[in-house]
């Protein structure tokens, strides 16, 4: 159990986080599956390489379009970007930023002073992970914005040979993430690998010279409201010629009357896209 211990001024803004107006934006504008409220977690999971962090990218490079579009956005929104693979690329998002089409003229020092107010975190295990999450519940309480939190590669130092102390550290980071969507106005999106149950991450692991499979604990799965599964175009695997790489991807939310025929138990497919990516842009397309 977490022991929280608040001074007056935490708990006075904690509690007037709960009863904060509407938001003056829609998170449909820079998240393509549509309105996000206060304690959203969408869990983003596939296999690597199935463009789990280009939709992340995706969503950053609409996100500081927005920023430019009006400066209300960026007194109302900001923007966290966790990283725990180490692999942000700001390079990444002016290529989709220059190509993207936008009628919103920007010059350099506009998109650099938009960048640079981008909050971007590299924790190295789950203990810094945890003093990441610390530090932003005092930043939020006294801010007044909506957090959206971006976080890549949820749950990848798992280490098999110390697997009950990682399971600790990692639900007490989801215990600090739960606090900071129940009491606070923040929305989430997470990229994870795609999980399977512990008989066969052991039997997938135990002759595999490969990373193993990453594995979150239960509290993390309750925590999820929405979800986006990730795949590879079957045609795109077998063939690398092409330099456009085609997702596609399945949303789904959570439900009481889920049919039988869906592998995801509890969950109702709600929407599908396909994301096609190139060196210089990304196109989407509606599929249902």
């Amino acid at each position: 159990m977490e022991i929280v211990l608040e001074t007056g001024f935490q708990v006075y803004h904690r509690l007037k986080r709960k009863h904060f107006p509407q938001l003056p934006f829609q998170t449909s504008l820079f998240c393509p599956i549509g309105v996000l409220g206060p304690g959203d977690l969408v869990e983003i999971t596939g296999l690597s390489k199935c463009g789990k962090t280009q939709f992340l990218y995706q969503c950053t490079a609409n996100y500081i379009l927005y920023q430019l579009e009006s400066e209300s956005y960026s007194r109302e929104l900001q923007l966290v970007w966790i990283d725990l693979d180490w692999s942000f690329d700001t390079s990444r998002i002016r290529v989709l930023l220059q190509s993207s089409g936008s009628t919103t003229r920007f010059d350099e020092s506009q998109l650099s002073e938009t960048l640079d107010k981008l909050q971007i975190c590299h924790p190295q295990d789950d203990w810094q992970l945890l003093l990441c999450l610390s530090d932003l519940q005092e930043q939020i309480e006294i801010s007044g914005k909506f957090y959206v939190i971006f976080i890549d590669g949820i749950g990848g130092w798992q280490q098999w040979n110390s697997f009950t102390s990682q399971v600790a550290v990692l639900q007490a980071c989801f215990m600090k993430l739960n606090r900071l969507l129940v009491n606070f106005p923040v929305t989430c999106l997470a990229s994870v690998k795609l999980q399977m149950p512990l008989p066969f991450r052991l039997k997938a692991t135990s002759g595999n010279s490969e990373s193993p499979p990453e594995y979150l604990p239960q509290p993390w799965k309750q925590m999820v409201s929405q979800k986006l599964v990730t795949f590879r175009h079957k045609e795109e695997k077998e063939s690398k010629a092409s330099d456009v790489d085609t997702f596609f991807i399945d949303h789904f939310t959570k439900t009481d009357n889920a049919e039988r025929t869906n592998l995801l138990k509890g969950w109702k497919l709600n929407k599908q896209w396909k994301m096609k990516v190139t060196s210089q842009r990304v196109l989407w397309e509606t599929l249902s």
